[in-house]
């Protein structure tokens, strides 16, 4: 495996004890794969040759924070906690639209492709604007459900898109900025409790193309 790869991955640990540890997974690496692709979780049992396990997952071009688990024992339990929603999950991501205040979502999507119907699919968000620029805000999103794409979805249907957004969008992509190193969302925390006792929250730092991206808009809706 090339070195800057592997440099890449291990720098991004940000919390490790003898039972887990969390990265924060850079943009464009695959979280597991069942080809032959570059992965997190093969370079990372490549390395400790133990029974690691990856307990969550993340969107290739999704950032932040991301479980291994180092037992069984922990791989079911950290199972049950996304289960039954004993991790605190906060994602911050830039949408195109202005959206004001706080609200919770639920909602009922089938996803077929990119089609999306009101229909058996069950996912509750709570979403915070953090703060607009422009035409584009920058929200907080707390899960209490663990769906596929229920972040991205739930944008879109109520007419929104994340910046960066490739495969569900909601009208035109930002004019003036081509970069395509990123897709604006971040897996920003988590919080939880192990054996009724001690707390964990572990934070993950924005990327530089997310953080450049918000320089970009501020700048934009400065000099207009």
């Amino acid at each position: 495996l090339n070195k800057n790869f592997l440099n890449l991955v291990f720098s991004n640990i940000i919390y490790e004890s003898s039972f887990f540890l969390v990265l924060n997974k850079p943009f464009g690496l695959l979280s597991q794969s069942t080809f032959k692709e570059k992965n997190m979780l093969d370079i990372i049992r490549l390395y400790y040759r133990t029974q690691i396990d990856l307990v969550h997952r993340l969107d290739k071009f999704s950032t932040g924070c991301l479980i291994f688990s180092k037992n069984y024992f922990f791989l079911k339990l950290f199972f049950k906690f996304f289960l039954i929603g004993n991790i605190e999950k906060i994602y911050y991501t830039i949408i195109k639209g202005v959206f004001f205040g706080s609200l919770i979502f639920t909602f009922f999507l089938l996803c077929n492709g990119n089609t999306i119907y009101k229909k058996k699919y069950f996912s509750l968000l709570h979403i915070k604007a953090i703060h607009c620029f422009g035409k584009n805000t920058l929200i907080q999103v707390k899960l209490y459900t663990g769906k596929k794409h229920q972040i991205r979805l739930c944008c879109v249907y109520f007419k929104y898109s994340i910046i960066g957004e490739q495969y569900y969008f909601f009208g035109k992509k930002i004019k003036n900025f081509k970069n395509k190193n990123s897709f604006f969302l971040h897996a920003r925390s988590l919080k939880f409790i192990l054996f009724g006792k001690k707390i964990y929250f572990i934070k993950a730092s924005f990327d530089y193309y997310f953080c450049f991206f918000v320089f970009f808009l501020i700048y934009n809706s400065n000099n207009k």
